[in-house]
């Protein structure tokens, strides 16, 4: 037990000391992402986060999604970053709502549930731009280190905005963080039941399709 706490604490540390490093935006990988066109950012954004739900224990790929286990279920992870502030409607758009497309991720949702927007942000985002994405301000909303998590409990849309996406080492934190958010506020377990709820839904949207 004690071994496993000084490895902990070694860890802990190693990770404070090079996200601090990594505050500074105007000099070194931050500031090669800065350089970058919107596309090419987007895209460096969402391989960090991919890279990183990849190494997770019990993670898999599936082409460009993470099967992520998280409150006893394999759920379906699917990536997208928001390259420059969100208020910039140009960058927004290249997400636009993403969750109104699960019905055609037929393939994911045979092997997982839900699935859960991961939203990597350049800059910060608030709730009512959360609220504004998901489009109606009843659902829950949640504030943290990490950013923001949103939580629909009609539709069961789930999805989170990783805050402050400067560079791989602010990403992969914002990532650790939430990750670390669901397990401790016991928030995955509720994640995984809603999840399971929304690929229910999917799934009927998707067979009623088929059918047209």
């Amino acid at each position: 037990m004690f071994e496993a706490l000084a490895d902990a604490v070694v860890v802990l540390t190693q990770r404070g000391v090079k996200s601090s490093a990594s505050s500074r935006f105007g000099m070194g990988q931050a500031l090669d992402w800065t350089r970058l066109d919107f596309s090419t950012r987007k895209r460096e954004m969402e391989q960090v986060v991919r890279n990183a739900l990849a190494s997770h224990p019990g993670a898999k790929s599936m082409g460009d999604d993470v099967i992520l286990p998280l409150g006893g279920k394999d759920i379906g992870v699917v990536v997208h970053a928001i390259p420059t502030a969100f208020m910039v409607a140009a960058a927004r758009e290249m997400v636009g709502r993403p969750f109104l497309r699960d019905h055609k991720r037929t393939d994911l949702l045979k092997k997982a549930q839900d699935p859960l927007h991961l939203i990597a942000c350049h800059r910060g985002a608030t709730e009512t731009q959360a609220r504004a994405l998901l489009g109606f301000p009843d659902a829950i909303v949640v504030s943290d280190l990490f950013g923001i998590y949103v939580a629909d409990e009609v539709q069961k849309v789930q999805f989170a905005f990783l805050a402050n996406c400067r560079d791989d080492a602010q990403t992969r934190h914002a990532l650790q963080r939430f990750l670390e958010w669901l397990e401790q506020s016991t928030e995955a377990l509720r994640l995984a039941a809603r999840a399971q709820s929304r690929a229910n839904i999917v799934r009927t949207i998707a067979a009623e399709n088929k059918k047209k």
